[in-house]
């Protein structure tokens, strides 16, 4: 009765809730135009709501900076536009750091008259065709590798999975980009040259220079540019100040252009470039949008896996290949002496954890059970490098967070073990393994072995101390844990490995399964609170599934303050009734959570709520 509570509530509430840059491409100029039928707009779209849709537009344009769908009133999108279905083709663009999306629509009543509007552009030097296929998406923190590779790119090639599209040679990214600030690298610029003919009195296009010296500053300054790529016949020349733009690469630009084949947009430089030209056309013959819930930072309760990983997308190992692939790193055979074994550096050991792994490998090593490794990414070359001890590792030893974002890209077969650490909120002490649904969960290919939480924690027998800091890796534990990956691999792994033996087997992933088979409505209903603006921040930020099992944060009765300088707090939604007779069930202990039932009457207040 108390679960049936909660879970109808939860389920009312939810039902009710659920509502360019281009140095790097060498873009195409249209010579002819086509037939008018050709230029239209058409698109084809999977999933049933935009959390979980993608789309496939053909003729998609990019028009004063905005993508925009040409259709006429007799063509079906034509129709769709104008009516109020026009709504069941919004997507997501970003994993869940923003709302729905769809393209702006321009309707004409006839196709010849879309010929005319691409006639009129190509007059004028502003039409451009990006051939083969594109997938469009929101750039967001890449300035950090793990965010940069599995909430930007993976989202992004995951929606291309479910069109096949995901082998496209060369594939275009186009992006939105939120990061506009985060750049890499010396000082390069960008700059437009003189071109009388055009209204602006500049190209149409920024090419690469090098600026030699400035002249005063705002409309009226001036620059002596050195053009770098031979687009003028004069080696130095004037020009407005104002017209130089900052080129160094983006974030992640050297990894994205990479994965795609060096083809790569940037809509704000799109709408940089045709702010003066109204008869400016991008057309894309082939664009995929959309990426859903995907990602590092979407949290998937119900299957404890990132999105797509599991057949019969299979998305993470297609992802792997295909990054691979593109740094000469998917070809390494495996020896016949012992496992590579590599243990990565954490911002989160300390001095002592630091020196026992150090010893380990040392140990493991002069033993000849592996040939082991201790590794500071940030001190182990640029990405291509680690690409390539990646792709000859069989073991990857690693704590959480951005450490173990390379685990994914593993050989199939490979081992991941997961050191987790302890994690302290609201003045409490939990062990917290993190991205299991990404390493772990989501990587079927790989066996998945997770350090002991009571032996993380030191419990034993209740002895349980809160918020517990300094060194904490058990040497015994994590020694016997790491040659127990050496027996499991030189067994030999046969994936696909089944997602519950790939979850803590003290059970923080698989209890939050058996919790969302029990109240499917409320573990719904957490879902989107985690994912989307539907529920309190505070649940978008507490997403592993371990605080949920703890009861920390968010998920603690009551909940937890968002800011604490406010003395609002927020709450999530989980079935207390059922989490605690689970827990007990895995003989877990709480960690400082309460362990008795909770009553039935506290259970329906927290529904009503």
């Amino acid at each position: 009765i108390v679960s049936a509570a909660f879970g109808v509530a939860a389920y009312v509430f939810f039902a009710a809730a659920n509502p360019f840059h281009k140095d790097l491409f060498p873009h195409v100029l249209a010579t002819s135009p086509q037939a008018p039928e050709a230029l239209v707009t058409t698109v084809q779209c999977v999933g049933t709501w935009w959390s979980d849709r993608s789309c496939l537009y053909r003729n998609l344009y990019v028009r004063q900076g905005k993508l925009v769908a040409i259709v006429a009133n007799s063509s079906r999108l034509g129709q769709l536009a104008s009516s109020k279905n026009f709504g069941d083709i919004t997507v997501q663009l970003s994993d869940k750091f923003r709302g729905e999306w769809r393209p702006e629509v321009l309707v004409f009543d006839t196709e010849a008259e879309v010929r005319d509007l691409v006639k009129a552009s190509m007059h004028n030097g502003t039409f451009e065709l990006v051939g083969g296929t594109a997938v469009f998406f929101q750039r967001l923190f890449t300035g950090n590798v793990g965010h940069m590779l599995f909430d930007n790119i993976y989202p992004a090639f995951y929606a291309l999975v479910k069109f096949g599209r995901h082998a496209a040679q060369p594939l275009t990214l186009l992006m939105d980009d939120e990061d506009t600030g985060c750049r890499t690298g010396p000082p390069r610029h960008l700059a437009f040259l003189p071109d009388p003919s055009r209204k602006t009195g500049r190209s149409y296009r920024p090419v690469p220079v090098r600026v030699l010296d400035t002249l005063g500053q705002g409309p009226n300054g001036t620059a002596l540019v050195e053009i770098l790529e031979g687009e003028s016949p004069e080696d130095t020349l004037t020009i407005n100040a104002s017209w130089i733009l900052d080129g160094r690469p983006r974030c992640g630009e050297e990894v994205m252009a990479a994965f795609s084949g060096r083809r790569m947009m940037y809509l704000d430089g799109l709408e940089r470039d045709s702010a003066e030209e109204p008869d400016a056309l991008v057309r894309f013959e082939e664009l995929v949008v959309g990426s859903g819930l995907a990602g590092n930072l979407v949290a998937e309760p119900s299957t404890l896996a990132i999105a797509g990983a599991l057949p019969p997308h299979g998305a993470t190992a297609k992802f792997r290949d295909r990054m691979m692939r593109a740094y000469g790193a998917d070809d390494a055979p495996r020896g016949d002496g012992p496992p590579r074994l590599v243990i990565v550096h954490n911002k989160r050991f300390y001095q002592q954890d630091t020196r026992l792994l150090t010893d380990l490998v040392e140990a493991l090593n002069r033993e000849g059970l592996a040939n082991a490794s201790y590794i500071d990414w940030s001190k182990a070359g640029g990405f291509r490098k680690h690409m390539q001890i990646v792709g000859a590792t069989d073991i990857y030893v690693s704590g959480p967070g951005t450490a173990l974002q390379y685990a994914p890209l593993l050989r199939n077969g490979s081992v991941f073990v997961a050191l987790g650490f302890r994690r302290v909120d609201d003045g409490r002490s939990i062990p917290s393994f993190m991205e299991q649904q990404l390493a772990g969960g989501g990587t079927p290919y790989l066996r998945a072995l997770y350090l002991d939480s009571a032996a993380l924690m030191d419990y034993h027998s209740g002895n349980y101390t809160p918020a517990v800091q300094g060194p904490y890796l058990p040497r015994a534990a994590v020694s016997d844990l790491i040659r127990e990956a050496i027996r499991v691999f030189s067994a030999v792994v046969r994936p696909p490995i089944p997602t519950e033996e790939n979850l803590s087997p003290e059970g923080e992933g698989r209890l939050v399964r058996e919790l969302c088979r029990a109240d499917l409505a409320t573990c719904r209903l957490a879902h989107h609170q985690m994912n989307t603006w539907l529920g309190p921040t505070v649940c978008r930020a507490h997403i592993w599934p371990e605080l949920m099992v703890y009861e920390v944060g968010g998920w603690a009765p009551g909940g937890s303050k968002p800011d604490p300088k406010e003395e609002r707090r927020e709450e999530c939604a989980v079935n207390r009734t059922i989490l605690r007779r689970l827990r007990r069930e895995f003989s877990l202990p709480g960690f400082g959570a309460a362990e008795e039932d909770y009553p039935e009457e506290l259970a329906h207040k927290d529904a009503a709520r």
